[in-house]
């Protein structure tokens, strides 16, 4: 971990240019140089630096994942900018995936939104050329393809030019207050740069367990005041003409729900999010005007029937798999994300990104739809087994049904000591357990089990 400590100049007593400036980095008796430790001493203190100018996001998994992280990369931004009295940018390098296949240009006019393009940004900032050239480095080392020592060299030499690799996970970071920051001491804040990698909201400090279920929600002044700045950063993204355009509305001065009934790629929402309940809560909101956005077609045929819902028009197939590798498919999603968001309130589907973010980007209250595993059915929990790790495996692989439906056993067990049907964020403290229990099979070489 850095410590207080900052050097400028060349660290080496013999003269040397070695880029390590960190006086612990000289514990192991020699520097990163080769030279031993007793031809070194630290240069003089430099002024601590300020606090950054860019915050370097990189947003992986889909593309509500990936919104939840931009979400926190601008309200970070925003409180940098406070604390310094000068500008910080968010920088985003937005990559095509399997999970989410298209670019950011493709879904948001970046420059109207605020937001710098990695590729606009590495040609002009030192501190931003050296976190992509760092992640570079450290994921040729990952693959074996690069030395780990050359990669951990590199780093230091990085943060030399000002750019630190966060960890975007909120185990660092500012804790933040009411309104703004109340305290600012963490060494990750004192960079040019902040490079990121995140699929969730990583700021701030925590921010994962504060959880939070949309507007009108029981939450404390801390979380009611986040979930605001998020909400208010989601709406300054513009999306492009080929998104706002199809973009569905409720007529004025009618009351209006927006439904969220994720299927083909979400074992926890086939299981705990029963079509029977989605009834159940609109029958509780009579009269009111209905807008269906999920990914099973015949659902949709079925939905819309009964009660007259409104849906927007695909240009793709409706599967929540297929349609993420194609920019038209990310586009429809979007476009459904925005319908949700235009609604009074949101009926969300349990452990799902997609119903999260739809009901904060305008800051709507949002109602999960939630049964405890103990009343799942025996299809639908084989159903839960077949969509489970959808996404990483290969197009024509057939899922492991007898692992998937241990870990669906585990998760869920574990899921239900307390699940509340606000629990729509992933939980670490779950996943943690979760991974514990895997290890402890594989070390047994046993089968999975619950125990």
């Amino acid at each position: 971990m850095l410590d207080d400590t900052w050097f400028s100049g060349a660290c080496c007593a013999a003269g040397c240019a070695c880029a390590c400036f960190e006086r612990f980095a000289h514990d192991d008796g020699a520097c990163v140089c080769g030279h031993a430790r007793s031809l070194h001493a630290p240069a003089p203190r430099s002024p601590r630096p300020r606090t950054p100018a860019y915050v370097y996001l990189r947003p992986t998994l889909g593309l509500c994942n990936r919104l939840r992280a931009l979400a926190s990369a601008m309200v970070l931004a925003e409180d940098l900018a406070t604390v310094s009295g000068e500008p910080c940018r968010v920088v985003v390098d937005w990559r095509p995936a399997r999970a989410c296949g298209c670019e950011l240009g493709d879904l948001f006019d970046a420059a109207a939104s605020g937001l710098l393009l990695a590729a606009d940004a590495r040609t002009t900032v030192e501190a931003v050329a050296a976190a992509e050239a760092l992640d570079a480095l450290e994921t040729a080392a990952a693959a074996g393809k690069g030395s780990r020592e050359e990669a951990r060299r590199f780093g230091r030499a990085a943060r030399t030019a000002g750019c630190c690799r966060c960890v975007g996970d909120g185990s660092h970071g500012a804790t933040r207050g009411a309104e703004r920051i109340e305290s600012f001491d963490d060494p990750y804040y004192s960079y040019e740069c902040l490079f990121v990698e995140a699929m969730t909201f990583f700021y701030p400090k925590d921010a994962e367990r504060l959880g939070g279920g949309g507007a009108g929600s029981d939450e404390p002044p801390a979380l009611r005041a986040l979930e605001a700045d998020r909400s208010r950063c989601l709406s300054r993204l513009v999306p492009v003409d080929a998104v706002a355009a199809r973009v569905l509305r409720p007529a004025p001065g009618r009351k209006s729900v927006g439904v969220h009934v994720r299927r083909t790629d979400n074992h926890f929402a086939v299981m705990h999010s029963p079509l029977a309940l989605f009834h159940e809560a609109l029958e509780a909101r009579g009269g009111r005007s209905v807008f269906l956005a999920t990914d099973d077609a015949a659902l949709e045929a079925a939905f819309a029937g009964r009660w007259n819902a409104a849906t927007a028009p695909k240009r793709t197939a409706v599967d929540g798999v297929a349609n993420r590798t194609c920019r038209l498919g990310v586009q429809d999603a979007l476009v459904d994300v925005l319908s949700l968001a235009a609604c009074d309130e949101v009926l969300g589907s349990y452990w799902s990104s997609f119903s999260r973010v739809a009901a904060l980007w305008r800051d709507r209250p949002l109602t999960v739809v939630f049964r405890p595993y103990a009343d799942v059915d025996a299809a639908a929990r084989e159903a839960g087994a077949v969509a489970f790790g959808l996404l990483e495996r290969g197009p024509h692989e057939a899922p492991d049904l007898d692992m998937n439906r241990a870990m669906l056993k585990i998760t869920s067990k574990m899921l239900d000591d307390g699940a509340r049907a606000t629990d729509v964020d992933d939980d670490p403290a779950v996943i943690r357990q979760l991974l514990r229990a895997l290890r402890k099979t594989a070390e047994g070489g046993g089968k999975l089990t619950a125990a």
